[in-house]
């Protein structure tokens, strides 16, 4: 690596070596064909910093714990610990209605009816009575 030694006049004098101007100059770097939109990434083969195209960052689905399938509008992402990587789930992840919920039990829907929660199913059910009565 160059040295930029300054006199006593205080102008430039070179000792010798070229000054490093551009990136490939540098004794740890190898750029080749360099095109838009590369990146510079480290290559384990050479021990050096060498020019990539940026495909493995372009898309979600390129990181190595996602797995994206069939995307359609709506889609959310979730991440499934049997597989040990987010996927994308069709529909959204959550319920979509009130008797989609795991806690919740709806039947013969009628106008008027309450949620009730009934502790020896531990669910909450639809029901036209309270506490044995009609509302």
């Amino acid at each position: 690596m160059s040295k930029i030694i300054i006199n006593q006049e205080a102008t430039f004098v070179s000792d010798g070596n070229d000054i490093i101007d551009t990136l490939n100059e540098l004794t740890d770097v190898t750029i080749s064909s360099p095109s838009n939109n590369q990146i510079l990434k480290y290559d384990t083969g050479t021990n050096k910093r060498v020019n990539a195209t940026n495909s493995e960052l372009v898309s979600l689905d390129g990181l190595s714990d996602v797995t994206i399938t069939s995307v359609a509008n709506g889609d959310t992402l979730v991440y499934d610990s049997t597989l040990g990587e987010w996927i994308n789930v069709t529909g959204g992840a959550g319920a979509s209605n009130l008797n989609g919920l795991t806690d919740v039990t709806i039947t013969s829907v009628a106008d008027g009816e309450l949620l009730v929660y009934n502790s020896i199913s531990s669910q909450w059910e639809n029901t036209d009575t309270i506490d044995g009565g009609t509302y």
